[in-house]
This record gives structure tokens, sequence and C-alpha cells, in this order.
């Protein structure tokens, strides 16, 4: 049950949608690549102080079935407990297509055989993560 593992974790991953790049597919834009990095986890500020986490910080975002390492942004934004990181984004910055800006996968999080139960679809937010605060300088 997906409240069960949320719970589990203290921490639930919600996707966000960036309008500024329509995710990554607008990112290699060179308007738009020069703008602040956009693959930022959000971390509301009561969590954010509990972890001993600052802005800009790298965190590991761990999930049941990956890992990601994402750089914070701390904010008000998001309710306690949850954090948010986009979808879109990409890890390889050598794919066949032109990537200027690569980030976070938000699909390594998710696991493949959680349904949503209302809807029959994959569960792609509330997911059951942790955080852990990362040295910058293997990065």
């Amino acid at each position: 049950d997906l409240a069960e593992d949320t719970a589990a974790a203290g921490m639930q991953l919600i996707g966000r949608r960036q309008s500024s790049t329509n995710n990554s597919w607008l990112g290699n834009l060179p308007m738009l690549a020069s703008t602040k990095s956009t693959g930022m986890l959000q971390v509301h500020t009561r969590d954010a102080a509990l972890l001993d986490i600052q802005e800009g910080d790298w965190v590991q975002v761990t999930s049941s079935t990956g890992g990601v390492r994402a750089q914070v942004s701390i904010t008000d934004d998001v309710m306690q407990g949850c954090v948010s990181l986009p979808h879109g984004y990409s890890e390889a910055s050598d794919l066949d297509q032109s990537v200027r800006r690569a980030g976070p996968n938000y699909n390594r999080l998710a696991a493949s055989v959680a349904v949503d139960r209302p809807s029959g679809t994959s569960a792609l937010n509330g997911i059951a993560v942790t955080l852990e605060k990362v040295e910058t300088s293997g990065l």
C-alpha cells in the first residue's frame, strides 16, 4: 500500500512541471538554457532545517527502486513532509539529442509495479523517499 510505504520512509515525492522549459524539451533552447537550474529538488523550510540541509546543497534521494542526486531549493511552496522534483530530465548528457541541461531522472524513483488504485495508472506521485545530504566534492 502506497500510504504505508510513504509513512515508513518519512517523505513523499511529488512531481512538477516546469512552464519555462516544458521540462527538458525546451531547455535546449539557448535563451532558456542559460537560466537557473530547474531540475532542483524543492524541500520545505522545516524539513530542510530538520535534515540540516541548506539552499544549494546536494542530496541523495532514494526510493525502494533507485536513487538520484539533486540540488536543493528550499521553499514553503511544498507541504512539510513532501519534496518535489520536475519530470523530464535525464542524467546523461551524451545522448543522441542535444542536451544542454541534464538533471536528476525522476523515473528512476518510480516503481514499475506501483499502481494508483483510483485511476489504475502508474503511481508517479506520493513516492516514498528518503533524503541524505551528500558531499559535493564527488559531483
